[in-house]
């Protein structure tokens, strides 16, 4: 990784986690003869497994490298909403937080780029704080070798599924894409995608229903906002009127106006696609 190794006792601003679609993945690569594999010595194992095969660095500002046994290493130095700057309890929660939301927000990127480059449908993996790794002392290395604290070090080398490179180019791209958005609160938005994905697939469709609508509601605000934007000022007689003032925008911007409301203007204005708001309006 880049720059100098953190003290024992200092925040780290690198974290990890274990890729796992659903059981353990190679990545890149993975051994040509698991049984020969599997006759070497533990440390011999573990040493394959933690091979550097992959790295990436995101206009973001956070850099990326991948472990052959399935280890995505995050440092986010250069990426100041994942930085923890002092040592109370309060910043690592919050530097924390914000790492579980671009790990979670990179596996829905791992399942979106699976679908569209490999016409594949993996399970989506969700992320909790607990299951990032911090690099701590001793380099990520260290902290990837306790993945494998209390578990069979040869488990892994059973794994069937092989991620290949253009899926983590793919989706990192995605994520990059996600984390320099214009739309300040797009990765927010991604996360609740992602919570909606993950509830499908464990049968709540209550729970998915809500979040996946909470984000399409997100974005019919966010565009509605945008087109009273462009009709606040208009031109009349050759001089420029205020068409919606802060009485009317106001109105405009309350309860009364539904996403109903919302999707029928926008389409009729033509900033809404006829066909998502056709998807919109299906039951």
């Amino acid at each position: 990784m880049k720059g100098d190794q953190p003290e024992k006792n200092e925040a780290s601003n690198t974290s990890a986690y274990r890729l796992m679609l659903p059981a353990w993945v190679w990545l890149i690569k993975g051994p040509d003869e698991p049984l020969e594999l599997m006759q070497q010595s533990a440390a011999t194992v573990v040493s394959f497994q933690l091979e550097e095969v992959f790295s990436m660095s995101l206009a973001a500002g956070i850099d990326i490298t991948a472990l052959r046994a399935g280890l995505m290493v995050f440092n986010f130095s250069n990426w100041p909403s994942g930085v923890v700057t002092d040592d109370s309890f309060d910043e690592r929660v919050r530097a924390q937080s914000q790492r579980v939301k671009v790990a979670n927000a990179h596996l829905l990127c791992v399942h979106s780029t699976y679908l569209t480059t490999e016409s594949l449908s993996v399970q989506t993996q969700r992320i909790a704080p607990r299951d990032l790794l911090s690099q701590g002392g001793g380099g990520h290395g260290g902290a990837a070798t306790r993945i494998f604290t209390g578990l069979n070090p040869l488990e892994v080398i059973g794994a069937s599924l092989v991620v290949p490179e253009v899926v983590l180019t793919d989706s990192l791209n995605k994520l990059d894409a996600i984390l320099t958005h214009d739309l300040e609160f797009a990765l927010d938005l991604v996360v609740l995608l992602h919570q909606a994905h993950v509830a499908y697939q464990e049968y709540d469709y209550s729970l998915t229903t809500v979040l996946a609508w909470t984000v399409c509601e997100a974005l019919l605000n966010t565009k509605w906002n945008g087109y009273l934007d462009e009709q606040k000022q208009r031109e009349q007689d050759g001089n420029s009127i205020t068409a919606i003032n802060s009485s009317r925008r106001s109105f405009l911007t309350s309860g009364n106006i539904t996403a109903n409301i919302m999707s029928e203007v926008l389409e009729l204005s033509g900033k809404l696609p006829l066909d998502l708001y056709i998807k919109l309006q299906s039951p």
